[in-house]
């Protein structure tokens, strides 16, 4: 991406639904929902089936969608991931490893949810730009190379960005613990 290409992280209020704009969004995001897809499930006709399900939910959710300061490239991710569970569970092809909440305690249970609403709470506190860095290179497996193209931004911001947010994420999920422990 160029300086002069125009981006697609962010959808206008307005026309959300225009073909053009849809277009657009496929464009810029197809292949690297293709790519993310393919890496998890090692078959192309299923990832190119998730990438097709991906667009249909985009074009469907687009009168729901909210911008909560997380990109559409991280919402187009996070229908990706959940199209790649759902799909691993009917072919009954999930790792051991994601088995494992099945035989946890409900105390495994409990702390695991309450981390999750810890990260998903302590997230808030970061900026704009660190929250979409951390949620492409964390949840997207991005690259710091690839991030800095697709924000339009130096290695060096990127990896800068990522140490803060990374160093508030830490401070903010400690603070809670430490008022119990003392």
């Amino acid at each position: 991406m160029n300086a002069n290409t125009p981006r697609y992280d962010t959808l206008p209020q307005a026309g959300r639904t225009d073909p053009q704009t849809l277009a657009r969004l496929y464009e810029a995001h197809a292949s690297a929902i293709f790519r993310y897809a393919y890496r998890r499930l090692g078959d192309p006709e299923q990832a190119e089936d998730i990438r097709a399900e991906v667009f249909l939910r985009m074009v469907e959710g687009f009168e729901r969608y909210e911008d909560r300061g997380i990109s559409v490239e991280a919402w187009l991710y996070r229908i990706a991931h959940d199209r790649i569970v759902d799909q691993r569970r009917r072919t009954h092809a999930l790792p051991l490893e994601e088995w494992g909440h099945i035989c946890e305690g409900p105390e495994e249970s409990i702390d695991r949810h309450a981390l999750q609403e810890a990260v998903r709470d302590s997230m808030q506190q970061l900026t704009k730009r660190q929250r979409t860095v951390i949620a492409m290179r964390f949840w997207q497996d991005r690259s710091i190379r690839d991030i800095a193209k697709q924000l339009q931004q130096s290695e060096g911001a990127v990896k800068l960005l990522q140490h803060r947010g990374m160093k508030t994420l830490a401070r903010t999920l400690r603070e809670p613990r430490d008022r119990y422990d003392t």
